[in-house]
């Protein structure tokens, strides 16, 4: 079966330790948090399993829980399990805010009563742009041959011009 991730037609892994793009991940695109010996290979599977919610919720739950490492604060008390909780219940941040008098409890529902403007502006922050025009095609970034095997990736950028 073929898989079509963001590089067009071919399966892609994204190496990085920002879980923000954990918002990349679907069906053909893969996640390697790289963490040292705490890293983690993501797929759509491990997210869920580790969140509680899809990759392409990943931007409504960070809009909630809040994101330390871009100081981008998060409703105050409101922890990863609720957030989930209301994702999957709700859908997005913008279902949450619209259907605030349904939440409960009722401290939940204030929570999100008073912050509507936090929550849309983390959203706005937390979401990558996939429409930046880059300048240049797949196929110029190909360095494979048998001068870069056994190389670290690194070592490759730098060999070729990229650093």
């Amino acid at each position: 079966m073929s898989r079509c991730g963001l590089a067009g037609n071919m399966a892609t892994v994204v190496i990085s330790n920002d879980t923000d793009l954990l918002q990349l991940v679907n069906e053909s695109t893969d996640v390697y948090a790289d963490r040292g010996k705490k890293s983690i290979a993501y797929n759509v599977d491990t997210v869920i399993s580790r969140f509680g919610v899809a990759p392409h919720s990943m931007v409504d739950f960070k809009a909630i829980t809040g994101d330390s490492s871009d100081n981008i604060p998060g409703l105050f008390g409101v922890g990863p399990k609720t957030a989930a909780k209301l994702i999957a219940q709700y859908g997005d941040i913008e279902c949450i805010v619209q259907q605030e008098a349904s939440i409960t409890p009722a401290k939940l529902r204030e929570k999100i009563a008073a912050n509507h403007d936090l929550l849309l502006r983390n959203k706005q922050l937390i979401t990558l742009r996939r429409d930046v025009p880059l300048g240049f095609k797949l196929s110029d970034l190909n360095v494979d041959g048998p001068q870069y095997r056994g190389l670290r990736a690194i070592d490759v950028l730098a060999s070729t011009g990229y650093l």
